[in-house]
């Protein structure tokens, strides 16, 4: 995605990582602005629960945020992947 990645843990091990590019406004200068664990979209203000599966609560996203998986590496090292 254009935006980037964001992670959110719920509690200690429990990592979701998810694409910043909003699902309705999908442009490079689009974004998901994330707030403790709610986003919200810098063009078309659609809200995102970042966390569990990322749907959208608010707005005119109907689909929600591409999830990725994480994994803890040593205690320290969170890896993103697809």
């Amino acid at each position: 995605g254009f935006g980037g990645v964001i992670v959110s843990c719920l509690s200690l091990g429990e990592y979701y990582a998810y694409d910043a590019s909003c699902t309705h406004e999908v442009t490079q200068t689009c974004h998901i602005e994330p707030e403790g664990l709610m986003g919200t979209c810098s063009c078309c203000g659609s809200q995102f629960q970042l966390m569990y599966s990322a749907y959208p609560i608010e707005g005119l996203a109907t689909t929600p945020l591409r999830q990725y998986s994480v994994s803890v590496l040593g205690g320290n090292t969170l890896r993103v992947y697809n």
